[in-house]
């Protein structure tokens, strides 16, 4: 009889025979199996001397030694030839929602000035004053190529031009900076595809009458030139 064959269905073999059932169930079922820990490091930042370790000599610390800001930093300017006529000192300012040139500076260049289009330039104190008119695609150039900017005219101001927002975004400008109040930027013209990066200079602020376009005995050479 042992030697005699005979045809069972699983089940039926699963439900006669324990062992054999629970050996199936054990390979059957599904299992959580617990594999080895991946070890990860720690996220950390670079080494702190590697940002200030060439400018040790310019910077400002607390009496425990660490670094904190200095209470003010000179604006920065640029160069740029304008209308392929004279060289103006540009101030960057990411905070002006305009490109604004001082009324003396523009008279040098003899292009004319869009009157009927006037804007109010409103500063962090409220005051308000409006401009003189727009020159409309005034040609910059600050080593890129040509860049056509829309530059309002004020009468008065302490600057030459003044860099808005406008030349930041036209130029896809990036900005960096170091602790020691240094400055660079990498400009790209969109219509030629040239791409630069130029250093930056503090502006010392002009003299008062010079500035204005007024005689001046102490810069008898700057009057009506910017300064």
């Amino acid at each position: 009889m042992r030697d005699t064959s005979i045809q069972l269905t699983i089940g039926d073999v699963l439900s006669v025979a324990p062992d054999v059932r629970k050996q199936f169930r054990e390979q059957t079922t599904t299992k959580r199996v617990a594999v080895d820990y991946v070890a990860m490091n720690e996220l950390s930042g670079c080494d702190p001397r590697s940002i200030w370790g060439d400018y040790e000599t310019s910077l400002e610390r607390k009496e425990d030694g660490t670094i904190v800001a200095r209470h003010a930093m000179p604006l920065r300017t640029i160069t740029a030839k304008v209308n392929n006529t004279r060289d103006v000192t540009c101030i960057l300012d990411q905070g002006a929602e305009i490109i604004a040139m001082r009324k003396d500076i523009w008279q040098t260049l003899g292009v004319p000035a869009r009157s009927d289009h006037i804007m109010t330039m409103e500063s962090a104190n409220r005051t308000k004053n409006a401009t003189m008119g727009v020159v409309e695609n005034l040609i910059f150039d600050v080593g890129c190529g040509e860049l056509p900017l829309q530059v309002q005219v004020v009468d008065k101001a302490n600057f030459e031009v003044l860099m808005g927002r406008p030349f930041f975004a036209l130029t896809s400008c990036k900005t960096q900076d170091f602790i020691n109040g240094d400055q660079t930027l990498t400009l790209t013209n969109p219509n030629n595809g040239k791409q630069i990066m130029i250093a930056t200079q503090q502006w010392t602020r002009p003299c008062p009458r010079c500035a204005q376009g007024m005689e001046c005995v102490l810069h008898p050479n700057s009057c009506g030139k910017g300064f």
